[in-house]
């Protein structure tokens, strides 16, 4: 039953985290994308006239490169700290059974 528990609050923990890395990312995103768009567009003409629009299209496009970046960083952050409240947990519950588990799972990692 206790195990049905955990489960249940790790999945919760787990799309509250999704989500608001999600959104995170997002926010970033847009951050960069306008910051992005604001140095292209007070450019002088000039500088258009020498650039190919597959260019201009790779520069825009690193904002994407960015959030992706940060949200798969971030995911795997939260999945650290989600094993490690779960193996606490279970050293908590039964540190007998743990420790050796903990040996197994770590020499085959």
């Amino acid at each position: 039953m206790i195990l049905v528990i955990l489960v249940g609050i790790k999945n919760t923990l787990r799309a509250i985290s999704q989500y608001a890395t999600s959104r995170y990312a997002a926010a970033v995103r847009a951050k960069i994308g306008q910051n992005i768009m604001t140095q292209i567009l007070y450019r002088p003409y000039v500088w258009y006239l020498n650039r190919k629009s597959a260019e201009l299209q790779q520069i825009l496009n690193w904002s994407n490169h960015i959030s992706v970046f940060l949200r798969e960083v971030l995911r795997t952050l939260t999945n650290v700290i989600v094993i490690i409240f779960m193996l606490a947990t279970l050293f908590l519950y039964d540190p007998e059974v743990t420790i050796p588990v903990m040996g197994v799972v770590a020499t085959l990692s």
